[in-house]
Formats: C-alpha cells, sequence, structure tokens
C-alpha cells in the first residue's frame, strides 16, 4: 500500500489552470473528492462595472501560464444585512465552486451536473451555504455538483429608471444566467456532461429557477430539467420598476445614501459612494420594510431578457420550457415571516398592506377560508372552523397567527410551487412534475418551516444525527433528488402530479410528504418521548386545500406588473 500523498486535482479551462483539493472520505462522506473553490466565471462588478451587466472573462484576460490555487471560497456579495458575514466580501465576488468525485476511474466518462442556485431573499446568502459535498458522496450514480455566488441586494436588484437606468436592473439574474451558461461551456473539463444539468434552487434561488424556466428557450437552455424548493415565478411579487411600491422604496434607498432626487445621473452617483455607504443605505430601507414582508430589492419585470414579461403572462402566453420537475414547499411556511396576530382586523391589516388592490370582499372570502378560531370549545375536528383552532406555540403570537401564517404560506410558496407544477402538467405532452411537503417538525415553533428541508436533501448527516427518524427521512429524499439529477428525470415510486385544477377537473393532486409526524428535534430540545414519523408517504390535496389555493391563483395579477385586476 502507497504511503504517498495524492497530487491535488487540476483542471484546465480557457481561463488558466486551476489546482484544486482533495478531501479524503470519512465517515460523513463515504466517497472522495476532489473540490475547486472561488474560481472566477465573470469579470469584478467594482469600480466602473458596478450596476452594469457582468462581462464574460476574457482568455487574454487569463494571465500567464501559472497554476491558480482553487482552494479556498472567493469573496461572496456585499449584502443587505446588518449582521457579519461568514465568509470576506467584496464586489469581485463571481465565482463558482465545483465538486466531484475523486479517482474517477474512466477519464473520459461525463457525469451528470447539478448546479445550485442560493436563496437569502435576493438580498442575503452564498453559493456555499449548501453542503454540496454531501450530495455528491452520498449519491448512489456519481455526479458533479456546481454552485455560484451572484450579486444581491441594491448591487444585483436596484430598479433604477431613467439615464443609465435600465442597465441596472435585475442584474443578480443575469449574473446566473452568465454562471449557468460558463458551467454549460466548462463543466466537461470537470468531468461533467454539459448535456445533463440540473439546475436547483430554494426560497429566493427557487424563485430565480421559475424565472429562467420561463425565459430561457428550448434552444438556449444552459439546463435540462429543475428542482425548485420553496419557490417558484409566480411567488410574492413581481412589479414593474414603475410600480409605486418600487419607487418609493428606491426614493428611501436613495435618500439613505445621500443621492439627491434630482440626480441627472443617479447610477453615476452611486458608483462613486464606498460600497459600504450603499450596503448601510439598503439595510436601513430593508429594516423598514421587512417586517411588513415588502422587501426591497427584487427582481422586477425588465421587458428584456431576465423576466421579458409578467410570470403569469408568459405562462398563460405557453412561453418557457417544459422540463422534467421536483418541486415543494414546507408545512409551515409563513412562521419565518409572519407577525403576531391576535384579532381579525389585525388579520386583514396585514393583507391590505401586502396586497393593497384586494377588495372587502376579496378579504371576506379570505377570512372563510382561513377561518378565526373557533369560540366554541366542542366544535367537530373536521369542523373547517377548527383548521387554525389550536392555541399557537407561543401565546405572544397570539390566537389568529395560525391562520395567518397559513394564509401568507400559500400567497408567497405553496400557490406559486403549485401553479408551475399545474401549468407543467396541462402542456401538451407535458414532463414528469413532481411536487413534495416537507412536514418534519422543528422548535423552537414545532412547525416545518421555510428551507428546513435543506439538511434532508443533501444527506448532512452531523445535522440530522442522533435522529433515527429524520435520518431515515433525509435518507429517502436525497435518493429521489440524486435519482432525478443523475437519471431520465423519471422517479420510479414517486407519482407524477395531475394538476386537479384542469379544465376537466380530472388531475390528482399527489404530493409526497417527508417527514410527517417526526418530532424528534422538538423532543430534543423540550424532553418527552420523540416521534420518528413517517419517512415518506404519498397524500392527495383536499378539496379544502385545492379551494384556498383556487384562491390565490385567481388573485396572483395582483401582485404582478402594476397589481391590476384581470377580469
Amino acid at each position: 500500500m502507497s504511503s504517498e500523498t495524492p497530487c491535488p486535482p487540476e483542471v484546465k479551462l480557457p481561463q488558466g489552470t486551476y489546482r484544486g483539493r482533495l478531501l479524503p472520505s470519512s465517515r460523513y462522506q463515504p466517497k472522495p473528492l476532489d473540490v475547486f473553490l472561488g474560481i472566477p466565471y465573470a469579470c469584478s462588478t467594482a469600480g466602473e462595472n458596478r450596476f452594469r451587466p457582468a462581462k464574460p472573462l476574457q482568455i487574454s484576460e487569463a494571465g500567464s501560464e501559472a497554476v491558480v490555487d482553487a482552494t479556498e471560497l472567493g469573496p461572496i456579495s456585499p449584502h443587505t444585512d446588518a449582521g457579519a458575514a461568514p465568509f470576506p466580501v467584496g464586489e469581485d465576488c463571481l465565482s463558482v465552486n465545483v465538486t466531484r468525485p475523486a479517482l474517477l476511474k474512466d477519464k473520459n466518462e461525463r457525469l451528470p451536473v447539478l448546479v445550485y442556485i442560493h436563496g437569502g431573499a435576493f438580498n442575503m446568502g452564498f453559493g456555499a451555504d449548501r453542503d454540496l459535498a454531501s450530495f455528491v458522496a452520498h449519491s448512489k450514480r456519481d455526479v458533479v455538483a456546481v454552485s455560484f455566488n451572484y450579486r444581491l441586494g441594491v448591487l444585483g436588484f436596484l430598479a433604477l429608471e431613467g439615464k443609465g437606468g435600465k442597465e441596472g436592473m435585475n442584474l443578480g439574474l443575469g449574473d446566473q444566467r452568465l454562471a449557468m451558461e460558463w458551467v454549460k461551456d466548462n463543466i466537461a473539463a470537470f468531468g461533467g456532461d454539459p448535456g445533463k444539468i440540473t439546475t436547483m434552487g430554494i426560497s429566493a434561488g427557487g424563485h430565480s429557477v421559475g424565472h429562467h424556466i420561463l425565459s430561457y428557450t428550448p434552444q438556449t437552455a444552459p439546463f435540462h430539467r429543475a428542482i425548485l424548493e420553496s419557490g417558484s415565478a409566480t411567488s410574492r411579487a413581481v412589479w414593474y420598476p414603475s410600480h409605486s411600491r418600487q419607487k418609493t422604496q428606491l426614493a428611501d434607498f436613495l435618500l439613505a445614501a445621500g443621492v439627491s432626487p434630482t440626480e441627472p445621473d443617479p447610477l453615476r452617483a452611486l458608483r462613486a459612494l464606498p460600497v459600504s455607504d450603499l450596503t448601510t443605505a439598503a439595510c436601513k430601507v430593508w429594516q423598514k420594510y421587512a417586517p411588513s414582508v415588502r422587501w426591497p430589492f427584487q427582481p422586477v419585470i425588465d421587458n428584456a431578457t431576465s423576466i421579458p414579461d409578467k410570470p403569469l403572462s408568459l405562462w398563460e402566453k405557453g412561453a418557457g420550457l417544459r422540463i422534467p420537475v421536483i418541486t415543494g414547499f414546507c408545512t409551515n411556511e409563513g412562521t419565518s415571516f409572519v407577525p403576531p396576530c391576535h384579532s381579525s382586523p389585525e388579520f386583514r391589516s396585514f393583507f391590505t398592506t401586502l396586497v393593497p388592490t384586494l377588495t372587502e370582499a376579496d378579504l371576506d372570502l379570505l377570512e372563510d377560508l382561513y377561518p378565526a378560531p373557533p369560540a366554541q370549545p366542542d366544535l367537530e375536528s373536521n369542523d373547517p372552523r377548527c383548521q387554525f383552532a389550536a392555541p399557537p406555540p407561543d401565546p405572544n403570537l397570539g390566537p389568529h397567527w395560525r391562520r395567518l401564517e397559513a394564509a401568507y404560506a400559500h400567497y408567497a410558496y405553496v400557490a406559486p410551487v403549485l401553479y408551475t407544477a399545474h401549468r407543467l402538467s396541462l402542456s401538451p405532452n407535458p414532463p414528469p412534475v413532481y411536487v413534495y411537503e416537507f412536514a418534519a417538525l422543528s422548535p423552537p415553533l414545532c412547525t416545518a418551516n421555510h428551507t428546513d428541508e435543506t439538511p434532508f436533501v443533501t444527506h448532512c448527516l452531523p445535522e440530522l444525527e442522533p435522529h433515527r427518524g429524520l435520518v431515515d427521512t433525509s435518507a429517502s429524499m436525497h435518493a429521489w433528488f440524486s435519482d432525478f439529477v443523475a437519471g431520465d428525470g423519471a422517479l420510479e415510486g414517486w407519482p407524477v402530479f395531475r394538476s386537479p385544477l384542469g379544465a376537466d377537473g380530472a388531475g390528482v393532486g399527489k404530493i409526497m410528504v417527508f417527514g410527517r409526524g417526526n418530532d424528534e428535534r422538538v423532543a430534543a430540545e423540550r424532553g418527552g418521548k420523540a416521534n420518528k414519523g413517517i419517512p415518506f408517504e404519498v397524500r392527495t390535496m383536499s378539496d379544502r386545500e385545492v379551494e384556498q389555493i383556487k384562491f390565490w391563483w385567481d388573485r396572483t395579477a395582483l401582485s404582478q406588473g402594476f397589481g391590476e385586476r384581470q377580469e
């Protein structure tokens, strides 16, 4: 047996040669892996490149023939967050990270590729926030995984019209497109198959994938199937830049940054400021609007490449890709976002602030679909009024919190996720579409919260052990997700979703539920007997659920464009 240390992996690209590092196998990583970190996919966006579309790397800029170190993560985008960043921050942030199995026997083999787009409300986050090494190491069939950084917050999503303003819109989405196209052009050098790429996104990353599905054509798309976790092109609000909310938030930002509202070229003025001034001003605007979930610095309809029209209109026109998709949601998507709620007036006020064009009739129907907790304790459990009758996990949240959480979850995440599945499942020659619900409970609220599924998708055992039920749930979830990436898009044992809201009403909305009844993490914190729950089971959408989802589908237009009601 040789005691020689293996040579670190190298990859030769048109832009230069990069040396990564070997991650030996371990208890939590059953395969040795090669990782290449911080490889640039575009030029720096600092200086005069700030608020401009990213420029592809030119071969002439590759420098000397020297081997470039690729063993450390690159800087992450300056972001809208008052807290400290976990990695160095800088405007030269457009880099990719590649993980592949080490010691491949067939050097000519081309492996399926997973490209991950991180979340963070388009204002926070970084590409390495998901343990893709675990995903690759536990996959039965070998795959290559890629993550990347893109511009966030004011640097990536400043919706500024006026002199030179259009070029500053949706820059973060443009970065994502450039990164995915870089992967398609270069992944073969890492052993990946450019003809078998799956893009995966969570939260804002999932919304991004939804926009890319609608904006690419089959001839231009740099991916061939998609995974959208708690995300969709129709999620939350997608406004025109001239929508009143966009204009108000922009004015607030310029004021906080010290730029005059009469400045003839505000982008030029903003380029002259230190980046710390921009992020400080952006943080003030974020803190003003975040409590009402009217987040600033979001994608807008640019009438160009990234979002050429209202997403709802694009679906109705038949735009976009018809590719295999996994999409889904967590049972309690709203817990991280909604405020305490103590009364029906507070419930109604939350939604009139969020969606101002809701009518009184809309709000009355909304209250019928998400009823106030009953005053009578003896109501039968199948009475619709009992759906939100359980007391809140914290008394300070108020007796109406559960229905507010559920209604917002449906508005922002669940209904949009199901709309993607609905549209694809009803398209001519529909591709396979799979819908999941993640239901394992976690503290402190004993709920299944937004993004809770992350370690389960990657089978990140350090975050799951010693809970046997969680490990079993993760093993099932990761196996199906990795099979989707490595296979042909068909999943044995997971029924495809057929929309129950088609014209003929004949479809059946089958949803794969992961971790139903599992409360091991809650029991570990609070004490008491832990329930392992069920790793996976199939359920059918209930009539009540369909009715609630349709309420939001019928009002999607109120959160797009200028918020006009469609007749």
